[in-house]
């Protein structure tokens, strides 16, 4: 019983610590898919029956534009590079 407690306090140690961080990328990753998806929505009133139509050429079909906006925004969320600033504070000359 004693192991089971200790366990428990050093997961929610380890929570602690990187539950504001996990809860950061998870709030950028939903942004990024909402404002993907409000792309897809945007662009599907212009040329959707298009991009679909060329989707069902292809065997992909039952979607709307702003689901395939959502699809991508998900998989693009995963190869965003981090924000580097360049500190001259830092930087040796």
């Amino acid at each position: 019983m004693k192991v089971l407690k200790d366990l428990l306090l050093i997961i929610a140690a380890f929570l602690g610590h990187f539950l504001p961080f996990l809860g950061g990328i998870l709030i950028t990753k939903l942004l990024a898919i909402g404002l993907w998806a409000l792309f897809g929505w945007f662009i599907g009133l212009f040329i959707g029956n298009t991009v679909l139509g060329i989707l069902a050429q292809i065997g992909i079909s039952g979607f709307d534009m702003w689901q395939i906006g959502a699809f991508i925004g998900f998989v693009a969320s995963f190869f965003v590079s981090p924000i580097k600033i360049n500190d001259l504070r830092t930087k040796k000359v």
